[in-house]
């Protein structure tokens, strides 16, 4: 604008512009044309302005220049007039004016743009200029005006938009733009954004297997009866996934949450380690099967045993089992006993320890609590004697209670903690209190984890296995919970994605295939096979003949309605794919030719925008100035 205004600041003073080549003259008035367009009809008078300021001459005397040769050049150059005072309005698309407006809106600013310069090129006083009918024809030519040229310089831009946009498909192997428009749509329902789709790729996942994603493909891809081999390609990529998910969590938390198992389940592990646990006691308690006792415990054994009949004849049958019929006691003519058949062992006394033990829990378990207690203190008492002569037995007697407690037994006793374990999953609160019992001890910590796998494996192989797997992964759930209690929180996280994508593997496969056709996915795949172009149909609101005849015909007609089969089959691949980089170029397009298209769209946008107030301006100062008075010229003569 300065440039400008020094330009004409130097023109001679008074105006006298017979000297001036046409030359010169075509390009002032050029100038001034291009000034009008972007100040809205104000550029006379700005110059006006400058020119008295700078040369002194009359401000009525610049101005009336100006509008001389504003005039000369239109009538000279109409067209090249309006085009000089749409050019002059660019500028004006940096604003933001008309940016993203609809036909309304830009009716609405040409009327105004038009009404603003009808009252810039008035003559008068400001009260003359306001008041003229002129701003009212400029405002109703405006109007119209606005929105013409907008929707012609976006006709235009789209020429230019789609070169681009097909040089930028056939270079980078993009596709029609019915598939391209099915990717992007289908990404942006999901609610999150193509790289975090993408990165869940990494994790495991598909993109069918986002239930968004799933939906839209049932329509379009399996129920389509021209689907071609798309169906075939999501069926075989999807059968049997979710079971594969589900065994590889197993064996994940088993092997990585327990360091147990290389391809074992839960329960082949406690099988193992029961015959392990039955092999260390019997090596352990080997070297006291013939440590002999000495004549004081032996003794107080014999007293021990004839107070208690049935511990008496509990041992007496093991060792009549274990001698073929040989009796351990010897007895008088009255029967009663009165010694021992041999040399008593430490493994004898441990015995006779063990069956103290069994009367006291059967006691108790009768709810004959005296006889129980008094059991009980005998079994102590006989504890208590041998270790003090046999040190050794009572840390093997320790390590087989632990083995026994955690159910690494041939008959482990009842509620041992890998059976605890299994029960977790009925009963959180129960679950919690069980673990908190073997918390601190890693044999039982161990033995609990397994149970609580067998149980979760058995589920997830069952038709419950989904039901199960959302609980896990469901953090208001009380099983979630004793999850995240019972395995380290370093490793629970990892597991409880891989669950996820297990839980969200099936869904997709009964989105995919389940259930019936209904309504919903036939129009969802109409919607999107539509291929509607975005500015087709603001070129259409903008009242554009061609535009609203190519919107009429991709929704009522058959031309580019619907994916080919090559398409839909190379959109499935994409969907079942586990390549991060193959999925990637199918969501995001980062080539130069998609960032020259995107800018090339906002810069046509913003130009349309500037182009209807241009035109709404031009169409403004066509206006005569006084439209109710009309001036005939009548031939000389």
């Amino acid at each position: 604008m300065a440039d400008l205004t020094k330009l004409l600041a130097a023109t001679p003073a008074g105006g006298d512009t017979s000297s001036a080549s046409t030359k010169e003259n075509f390009f002032m008035g050029g100038a001034r044309t291009m000034g009008q367009g972007l100040t809205f009809g104000y550029g006379d008078e700005i110059e006006g302005y400058a020119r008295a300021a700078a040369q002194g001459i009359p401000y009525s005397q610049a101005v009336g220049e100006a509008r001389k040769s504003i005039g000369a050049y239109k009538e000279q150059n109409p067209w090249k007039s309006l085009g000089l005072e749409v050019l002059g309005s660019l500028p004006l698309a940096l604003t933001g004016l008309g940016y993203g407006y609809g036909l309304k809106g830009m009716m609405g600013l040409g009327a105004a743009s038009g009404a603003i310069t009808a009252t810039g090129v008035n003559e008068g006083d400001i009260r003359d200029r306001v008041m003229s009918p002129s701003v009212l024809a400029g405002g109703a030519l405006g109007a119209v005006a606005a929105p013409v040229m907008a929707g012609t310089t976006k006709v235009v831009g789209r020429l230019f938009n789609g070169a681009v946009d097909y040089a930028r498909r056939k270079l980078g192997d993009r596709g029609s733009m019915v598939f391209e428009n099915y990717i992007k749509d289908a990404v942006s329902r999901t609610g999150k954004s193509a790289d975090e789709l993408v990165a869940e790729i990494g994790e495991g996942r598909m993109l069918v297997d986002n239930q968004t994603v799933a939906s839209i493909a049932r329509g379009a891809l399996v129920q389509n009866a021209e689907s071609g081999t798309s169906k075939s390609i999501l069926d075989q990529a999807t059968t049997g996934r979710a079971a594969g998910l589900r065994s590889d969590v197993s064996g994940r938390l088993l092997r990585d949450l327990t360091g147990e198992g290389q391809g074992d389940t839960a329960a082949a592990i406690q099988r193992r380690m029961t015959g392990e646990a039955e092999q260390y006691k019997k090596q352990a308690y080997a070297p006291f099967i013939n440590a002999p006792l000495d004549q004081a415990l032996t003794r107080q054994l014999l007293k021990d045993l004839q107070s208690a009949p049935s511990i008496m004849s509990e041992i007496d049958d093991a060792y009549r089992l274990s001698t073929r019929g040989r009796s351990l006691f010897v007895k008088d003519k009255n029967g009663r006993v009165v010694g021992f058949d041999r040399d008593l062992t430490a493994d004898d006394a441990e015995r006779v320890r063990r069956a103290a033990a069994n009367l006291a829990s059967r006691e108790y378990d009768a709810g004959r609590g005296l006889v129980g207690e008094a059991a009980a203190n005998l079994e102590g008492d006989i504890r208590s004697s041998v270790d003090t002569a046999f040190p050794d037995l009572a840390d093997v007697r320790e390590n087989t209670s632990s083995l026994f407690k955690a159910g690494l037994a041939t008959k482990p006793p009842k509620d041992n903690v890998f059976e605890l374990g299994q029960k977790a999953v009925l009963n959180a609160d129960q679950a919690a209190l069980a673990w908190n019992d073997v918390v601190g001890d890693p044999l039982l910590e161990s033995a609990y984890r397994r149970g609580l796998m067998d149980s979760l494996s058995r589920r997830l192989q069952g038709t419950t296995a989904n039901k199960t797997l959302s609980r896990i992964t469901d953090e208001g759930d009380a099983f979630y919970q004793v999850m995240q209690m019972v395995y380290p929180d370093a490793a629970i996280d990892d597991a409880m994605r891989a669950m996820k994508v297990a839980v969200d593997a099936q869904s997709s496969r009964n989105t995919l295939f389940g259930g019936s056709p209904t309504a919903g996915n036939a129009s969802e795949s109409a919607r999107i096979n539509a291929g509607i172009d975005p500015m087709d149909a603001f070129e259409a609101t903008s009242g554009s003949i061609p535009a609203l005849i190519r919107v009429a015909s991709k929704l009522f007609g058959d031309v580019d309605k619907s994916l080919s089969t090559a398409e839909k089959e190379r959109l499935a691949r994409i969907l079942v794919s586990t390549d991060q980089d193959l999925v990637r170029n199918a969501l995001i397009d980062d080539t130069a030719l998609r960032t020259l298209q995107n800018g090339l769209k906002i810069f046509v946008d913003r130009a349309a925008g500037a182009a209807g107030i241009g035109g709404a301006s031009s169409a403004a100062i066509l206006v005569p100035r006084d439209p109710l008075k009309m001036t005939i010229d009548t031939p000389a003569g």
